[in-house]
């Protein structure tokens, strides 16, 4: 529920909601009630990424004597030690976002919105 500033207050339920709006509404009016859920992003390191990066950082230290690096690092041998990389980033990742309490502490719209008129009384949904 939101007013004009876009504030809202979280409810667990949209009847708990309609009651929360009751006492600032008059006859007539029309309360929006939208679904929102914790978000459960975390952030990830991309290896591919991280490793395009270093390689064009080679290529501009090294020029043409740094291909082979590159194509030891994208070859078909190395596959396994880059989701190994990945691995081990992100745990790196993770632990460092618990440790100083990073995770994601917002919420998301889930798209569901539910519209209630108030007679003065009691609410219907339209």
């Amino acid at each position: 529920m939101g007013d004009d500033d876009m504030t809202f207050t979280l409810c667990d339920t949209p009847e708990e909601a309609l009651k929360s709006a009751r006492d600032n509404l008059t006859a007539g009016e029309i309360v929006a009630v939208v679904q929102w859920r914790e978000s459960n992003w975390h952030p990830e390191i991309s290896v591919e990424m991280l490793l395009g990066e270093f390689e064009e950082e080679a290529c501009e230290d090294g020029g043409s004597a740094s291909e082979y690096w590159s194509e030891r690092i994208e070859s078909k041998e190395m596959a396994k030690a880059r989701a190994e990389l990945g691995q081990r980033l992100n745990a790196v990742l993770k632990d460092w976002i618990d440790e100083h309490k990073l995770e994601a502490d917002w919420y998301e719209p889930t798209g569901m919105k539910l519209s209630y008129q108030f007679d003065g009384k009691n609410f219907k949904r339209i």
